[in-house]
């Protein structure tokens, strides 16, 4: 998937979604309005490190929109800024799953009527029936910006709840994000090839907002502006592209911007069907095998089946030549 290989070219700092607890409280009580009484203990790291899993079985029916800029630079080069669109719509009987990266770059995933048709931004959908799990592991896998750079940066932030309690009509907890007087304890361990990697950044900035549901404690509104210095990766793990071993370079520094917001069942909500002209016909067996490893980040998608139909306001990508 050419996404998710463009994303963190220098480093990659999105990491595997975690899963995490399923919420205590009976599905009716979490989906009650906002005349439900307040949550008396407001968990604001909990509600930006919680995993899609955890959304998706608070809020049945949502919207979630996140914009993200990320730009690296380091003492041999600078990349250019990274920019990423995720757009995840569900309903109670379909979803969608919307990763976009730059102007050309991304993927979508549509569950409708026990289907699930995926494409390359820009190309056709091929449909196939999903294998068990796959549908849960590629939302965690859509939606795994923010709660990552949560779990990167929890050692830096600090909390201060505001009087601000009603937000789109519920309840909620509202928290200002800073950066906090000294370095912290996240409670989250880091995994094998991440340690020395996380205890080597150094937060220069932080800033931000969170609204959080005083009922599910789930993100409604995030805003999160940081800026940090790291030592480059030497050497990076082919699959999942985290640093095995740092440079002993000098410093490169990372700045980050994201927005998130989420809706819970906006009236609006809809995923729209897949037209005719928009889905590949004629797809044998081995294509199918070949879609379900490119969902899972297990390969990329082979050139021969790279067909991308670009609008006509923007660039073709380069076609490569065959020896």
């Amino acid at each position: 998937m050419r996404a998710s290989c463009h994303i963190l070219s220098v480093v990659s700092l999105v990491l595997t979604a975690t899963a995490c607890e399923r919420l205590t409280a009976a599905p009716e009580a979490r989906l009650q309005p906002a005349t439900q009484p307040k949550s008396s203990a407001p968990r604001p790291l909990s509600a930006l490190s919680r995993g899609y899993a955890e959304i998706s079985q608070a809020a049945r029916a949502h919207k979630i929109v996140v914009d993200l800029t990320l730009k690296t630079e380091t003492p041999i080069r600078s990349q250019p800024p990274l920019e990423q669109h995720v757009e995840i719509i569900k309903t109670p009987s379909a979803l969608k799953l919307l990763n976009n990266t730059h102007a050309l770059h991304g993927y979508e995933a549509r569950l409708l009527d026990g289907w699930l048709y995926t494409r390359r931004r820009h190309g056709q959908f091929v449909r196939r029936k999903p294998s068990p799990g796959e549908v849960a592991a590629l939302g965690a896998r859509i939606y795994s910006s923010l709660p990552t750079y949560a779990q990167l940066l929890a050692p830096f932030i600090a909390f201060s709840l505001t009087p601000e309690q009603r937000f789109a009509g519920r309840h909620v907890r509202t928290f200002l994000l800073s950066k906090a007087s000294r370095r912290h304890a996240s409670g989250t361990a880091a995994a094998s090839g991440q340690a020395n990697w996380r205890e080597k950044i150094d937060v220069e900035q932080l800033s931000g907002k969170l609204i959080v549901d005083a009922i599910n404690n789930i993100p409604l509104w995030v805003e999160l502006k940081a800026s940090w210095r790291f030592f480059p990766p030497a050497q990076y793990d082919e699959q999942t592209g985290i640093p095995k071993k740092l440079a002993s370079e000098a410093a490169g520094r990372m700045t980050l911007a994201l927005k998130q917001t989420l809706s819970i069942a906006p009236a609006e909500l809809v995923v729209e069907p897949i037209a005719p002209a928009e889905l590949l016909v004629g797809i044998d067996r081995l294509r199918l095998f070949v879609e379900q490893d490119v969902a899972a980040g297990r390969r990329k998608l082979p050139e021969q089946w790279r067909q991308v139909a670009v609008p006509d306001d923007r660039p073709a990508p380069a076609a490569k030549q065959r020896k």
